[in-house]
């Protein structure tokens, strides 16, 4: 069940995403996002664009998060979403159903040698 700081449509859907985000490259459960993921999440949900850059993901970020904390939680993604929808002029119920609608993280890592060769 989704935290109560958001109770729109796909409001499941957006809590297992941002779990998925911030577990992204570990291999336990994570439910805390750092800045590196939020910068991940909005460039694989297609959030940036002219209207919101990249300098605005970190200040996005930046304004979400508690004073002195490094990391954000739940409430505080949902918060820092409300700002993008802020700033792009859009309402978060379009955000969120752009981010869910986009999927998981991707990774487009180095491909082993055995691979490149069969391909």
């Amino acid at each position: 069940m989704a935290p109560v700081s958001y109770n729109g449509p796909h409001a499941d859907e957006l809590a297992q995403l941002f779990v998925t985000f911030c577990s992204f490259g570990s291999s336990k459960r994570v439910e805390e996002m750092d800045g590196a993921k939020f910068a991940k999440f909005c460039r694989d949900t297609k959030i940036v664009d002219k209207k919101f850059t990249t300098t605005d993901v970190d200040l996005t970020y930046a304004k979400a998060k508690a004073k002195g904390a490094r990391k954000i939680d739940y409430v505080q993604f949902v918060k820092a979403l409300e700002l993008v929808a802020e700033k792009k002029a859009a309402s978060l119920d379009d955000i969120v159903a752009k981010a869910v609608a986009a999927g998981g993280p991707s990774s487009s890592g180095t491909v082993r040698n055995s691979q490149k060769e069969t391909n």
